[in-house]
């Protein structure tokens, strides 16, 4: 059973406050507990870049190969 997505929203909320009370520009998260906390994403790391770029505002970009997409698009 997954996480509803209501508890991801909340998470990315939470981010972007902290990101705003701290003075930051946003975060970046690659294949980790922490990229999986925020979005669901369970990745492993490899030579290709999958990651995650949460602005403090607007929506988060995720950053990996086209060939890549199907996976991260069944993990969100």
């Amino acid at each position: 059973m997954g996480v509803d997505r209501s508890v991801y929203v909340k998470r990315l909320a939470t981010v972007r406050e902290r990101l705003r009370a701290a003075g930051a520009d946003g975060l970046y998260a690659t294949p980790s507990s922490n990229l999986f906390y925020l979005t669901g994403i369970a990745f492993d790391r490899s030579e290709r870049l999958t990651a995650v770029v949460i602005p403090a505002e607007g929506d988060p970009i995720i950053v990996t190969p086209f060939f890549e997409r199907p996976s991260i698009a069944e993990m969100l």
